[in-house]
């Protein structure tokens, strides 16, 4: 299984790295890797809903909110559908008072905390189906291993833009740009080795699999009679 991490433990480990003393930046460094976990993901597997109230049109997102799967608008215990666009996501139907007036439009966008919908959606709760990511009792993120690294490549990237940003003439471009490539690299990877199954889920997969194959009776392939007898073949 995989190794876990607190979100204090990698953020110390970071600060090592890059040789940081003042520790008033471990917030910082705490967002970061949040927003780090949150960018790569969390295993497929992991799906749950959510039913949360629409307050002043925003809807809060999970504290182990990691990607959303579907967002349902409620309103009256009712669901209103309506699609995804471009430009925001679009009503289908009237509301259900009834009285055959039409939505137009629902608009919308979300940061890293909230979704923020249009008050035309008179939806008053949302169930946000959505990728749970693993937290600790306090609700920071847990930390596997197999993202480790790409966590600690995010907040060395977002570091140093910090550091080009208050000192351009000492920080060239150059070393952004590496910490940026190493970043996407370590995210390449992360997602990749969070798409196989460790090795409980692999012997799990193979023993099913093994059940599947067709179980053949060994037969005699020659002939009857036929044999070798001094090193001859004999054929009767």
């Amino acid at each position: 299984m995989d190794n876990i991490y607190q979100i204090e433990e990698v953020v110390a480990e970071i600060f090592s790295r890059l040789d940081i003393v003042d520790t008033r930046d471990e917030a910082v460094f705490y967002n970061w890797a949040y927003s780090a976990v949150r960018e790569l993901g969390s295993n497929s597997l992991d799906i749950v809903p959510k039913c949360v109230e629409i307050v002043d049109g925003c809807i809060a997102k999970p504290c182990d909110y990691g990607g959303l799967v579907e967002l349902i608008l409620l309103k009256g215990g009712k669901s209103i559908p309506f699609v995804f666009t471009s430009t925001g996501a679009s009503s289908d139907r009237g509301d259900y008072e009834d009285n055959g007036s039409n939505f137009g439009s629902i608009y919308i966008d979300e940061d890293d905390t909230r979704f923020n919908v249009s008050s035309n959606s008179k939806a008053d709760h949302a169930e946000i189906v959505y990728y749970s990511l693993p937290i600790n009792a306090e609700g920071l993120p847990i930390i596997r291993e197999v993202v480790k690294e790409a966590v600690i490549s995010f907040c060395e990237f977002q570091w140093i833009k910090r550091q080009r940003r208050r000192n351009p003439k000492i920080v060239p471009m150059s070393e952004v740009d590496y910490y940026n490539n190493e970043w996407k690299l370590a995210k390449g990877t992360a997602k990749g080795r969070q798409k196989m199954p460790n090795p409980v889920q692999a012997e799990t997969i193979l023993k099913n699999w093994m059940t599947l194959l067709p179980k053949f009776k060994s037969k005699n392939r020659g002939r009857r009679g036929a044999g070798i007898t001094n090193g001859r073949r004999n054929n009767y």
